[in-house]
């Protein structure tokens, strides 16, 4: 295995080397707007760097000569001298190539934090003449290079825009970001050869079967079906292209069969960042032609108007924090509505069922799938990974972090309804860690590929499916699939052709197949069912391959396997698994109690909450001597939720609170949870918040800067974590996004106006 790794990347890692910074600086391009239009009062005339006492300069005269003419002088000769013909080939095509983008565009794109650690890990190795870190002057570099050559630019333009007369190159930070490139490559082979191994090894241990004779599920099925458009008014707080909302309107697509047997069971699908209503139309179209309502919701802070309006200047970053959150609340809202239809609409009565419900998406959507199923996150333990800065090359790594501003309790979205999951290419390796990925408890099938420059095989599938410890689990890697093998053709237009990959009508027979057999095992409650066990198999892997060389000339290889160990991924090589590949794992998940809350509720049928009696207007007592406020109604809510949903017939007591006994009421088990003015955070012992239900926050004189931001949540006994779901679950509710509601209007503006704040 070593050796197969050692002979490909001898072949892949010069050319890999060589194009690094540029595709570095290609991720981040932009300065601030009042560097447009002046020319710098230095530019470079060299790069620099050096070794021991020696300093080694190429003029940056002799790099435009060489890309105009060929020909090389100097020192850049005796650089050439250390790279082959085709190295050589490469660094002048390089130094010829134009690139053009607008200039504000530019601008705004390196003005988001996002871009900014880029940078700034660029900015180790090209450094300013007096050996800083250069990404301020990488930036700068950049976006006049934009504007004063708005045809086209090169990267000989950029150097004469960079504002120091050398661009110092920090020979041994570049060597160390080589070095892990070409372990990162080592291993990225590797660990596709194991996935190819045990696929192989999995294939020659099926059952005998014709499985060259298996149905092709890519033609459409018996049903017809009809396209139904509902919009929700949910009331609850989320970012929308206003800004924080108390509430929203959500767009949903429903695809129904027509003369299927009813109910049907409900498939949601999930789009990812710029996504629209439409992305879900092939996969509703063709799941609904075999018997599945699919349901496709907007995710309004993250659809392609919400792009748009980020690539025009009207939105100051990718996205807000709180996606995180709100996209898998939308998931949970959807099926709350669904429900409702059911119940009160005789048109929509037993037309679907939503207690059997099936979960697909690509990229961001996929990582919603992975929540949805069970993934849980810690924000707290983001900080210190993401604290590195970019490390990996990995985009969805930055994309990740963002999720470290979320207040730090643990986050745990599943929902007892969805049943199954298909993830394609997602990210959250570094946002749900080894332990979070652990908690996906229901079946699921990951889809990856080889070359995902997005959200690299090598860092987020491949190890999440060896983390993970579903009861039927399937990863499908594609060689050399990509990050679009499987995307609707109306995006083919929106990917460059340079990283679409092969052939997507390959990435489409794959899915199609995979999700009519996936979720007709899952959902169905039928026995007959099981005749489509034979499509999840590496064997079946084999002739889906087979069939697509039938109809493209391009390659692209499906390899499914049923699992896969991190012991294996570690022998593939070489029995130590490199610390830059692998993300670090979360902290372990606190041990199970002993005894859940839940099952003293059994026991006892008396449900104990410690509420404060002086804090208006959680609790207090009113003129007419009466204890009152938002706690206790919570409280009595959340009672009435437990008997009603949970089949548990409860009594409440509240017992009295205060600042110097409300952890420990939790701690010894006297209450079962406390409310109050709690400030979510991490340091205290023996106690775990549920999601936040109120935020606050003291604000300066500079207008929308924070100088201190609160999230209030409900404490509970920590490692309990079936209470703490169904705690997270009422919190969700209709009727508790109401009740929050009414309390909060008369400061409901100055609620919001903390949140996008806090989040800003």
């Amino acid at each position: 295995m070593q050796q197969f790794a050692t002979r490909l990347v001898e072949r892949r890692f010069q050319s890999l080397s060589v194009g690094f910074l540029s595709t570095c600086a290609a991720l981040g391009i932009g300065v601030w707007g009042n560097l447009l239009g002046a020319s710098p009062a230095l530019s470079a005339e060299r790069l620099t760097t050096y070794v021991g006492p020696l300093q080694l300069s190429i003029s940056v005269d002799a790099l435009e000569t060489y890309a105009q003419t060929g020909q090389a002088s100097g020192n850049l000769r005796l650089f050439l001298g250390f790279l082959d013909a085709d190295s050589q080939a490469q660094l002048r095509r390089l130094l010829q190539h134009e690139m053009k983008a607008d200039v504000a565009l530019v601008s705004r794109v390196l003005n988001i934090p996002m871009a900014e650690q880029v940078l700034q890990s660029i900015g180790k190795t090209l450094q300013t003449d007096s050996g800083l870190n250069g990404f301020r002057a990488v930036r700068s570099a950049l976006i006049l290079s934009a504007a004063n050559h708005p045809d086209g630019w090169t990267w000989i333009d950029w150097m004469r825009q960079y504002p120091t007369p050398d661009i110092r190159i920090d020979l041994s930070s570049l060597m160390a970001l080589l070095q892990d490139l070409k372990t990162v490559v080592l291993y990225q082979d590797a660990a596709a050869q194991v996935v190819m191994d045990v696929s192989n090894q999995e294939a020659a241990a099926d059952p005998e079967f014709a499985y060259d004779q298996l149905p092709d599920l890519s033609q459409p099925g018996p049903y017809a079906f009809r396209r139904e458009q509902l919009t929700f008014d949910i009331q609850a707080t989320r970012t929308t292209l206003d800004g924080f909302s108390g509430r929203y309107t959500m767009r949903v697509d429903v695809y129904i069969p027509e003369n299927a047997p009813a109910p049907a069971p409900l498939v949601i699908y999930t789009h990812g960042w710029g996504g629209r209503l439409s992305d879900g139309m092939v996969d509703g179209e063709h799941l609904a032609s075999y018997g599945f309502a699919v349901a496709v919701p907007e995710h309004i802070g993250t659809t392609d108007t919400y792009r748009s309006l980020f690539l025009a200047g009207g939105l100051g970053d990718l996205t807000s924090p709180t996606e995180y959150v709100s996209r898998q609340q939308d998931i949970i809202f959807l099926l709350d509505e669904l429900e409702k239809l059911d119940a009160t609409d005789p048109q929509w009565q037993g037309r679907i069922d939503v207690q059997r419900v099936g979960i697909i998406g690509q990229s961001l959507g996929a990582m919603t799938v992975l929540g949805a199923a069970g993934a849980s996150f810690d924000p707290a333990q983001l900080v210190p990974r993401c604290a590195e800065g970019l490390t990996q090359i990995n985009p969805s790594f930055l994309l990740q972090c963002h999720a470290r501003f979320l207040p730090p309790t643990l986050y745990d979205f599943t929902d007892p309804r969805i049943r199954a999951g298909i993830a394609q290419y997602p990210m959250g390796a570094t946002l749900y860690g080894q332990s979070g990925v652990g908690n996906v408890q229901i079946p699921m099938l990951i889809l990856a590929g080889t070359r995902d420059i997005l959200a690299p095989s090598v860092y987020e599938q491949i190890p999440m499916f060896a983390w993970m410890d579903a009861p039927d689990q399937y990863l499908g890697l594609m060689v050399p699939g990509t990050h679009f093998s499987t995307s609707p053709p109306q995006n083919e237009e929106l990917v460059p052709a340079r990283i679409r990959g092969p052939a997507w009508a390959i990435g489409r027979s794959y899915i199609r197949n995979l999700s009519v057999a996936f979720f007709k095992i899952y959902l169905s409650d039928r026995p007959e069912s099981s005749e489509y066990l034979p499509y999840l198999t590496a064997s079946f892997g084999q002739v889906l391959t087979q069939r697509a060389a039938a109809f493209s000339s391009d390659e692209n290889r499906l390899y499914l396997i049923k699992s896969l160990s991190p012991a294996q991924l570690a022998a593939a090589y070489g029995g130590q698994i490199p610390g830059g590949v692998r993300p670090l794992a979360s902290r372990s998940s606190p041990v199970a109690a002993s005894r859940s809350v839940l099952d003293d509720l059994d026991a006892t049928g008396v449900l104990r909450i410690g509420i404060r009696s002086e804090v208006a207007p959680l609790g207090y007592v009113n003129p007419q001597s009466e204890w009152t406020g938002f706690c206790f109604d919570m409280a009595r809510q959340l009672a009435d939720y437990i008997t009603t949903t949970e089949s548990r017939s409860v009594a409440l007591v509240v017992l009295p609170s205060n600042a110097d006994n409300r952890f420990d009421l939790v701690r010894t088990g006297s209450v079962h949870l406390e409310c109050g003015p709690n400030p979510i955070h991490t340091t205290v012992n023996g106690i775990v918040f549920s999601e936040p239900f109120y935020a606050t926050g003291n604000f300066g004189l500079v207008p929308n800067e924070s100088l201190e931001c609160s999230f209030y949540g409900l404490a509970l006994p920590d490692g309990d974590r079936p209470w703490r779901s169904l705690v997270n679950r009422y919190l969700r509710s209709e009727p508790a996004r109401l009740q929050r509601r009414e309390y909060a209007r008369n400061f409901d503006t100055d609620n919001l106006f903390n949140l996008e704040t806090c989040f800003r």
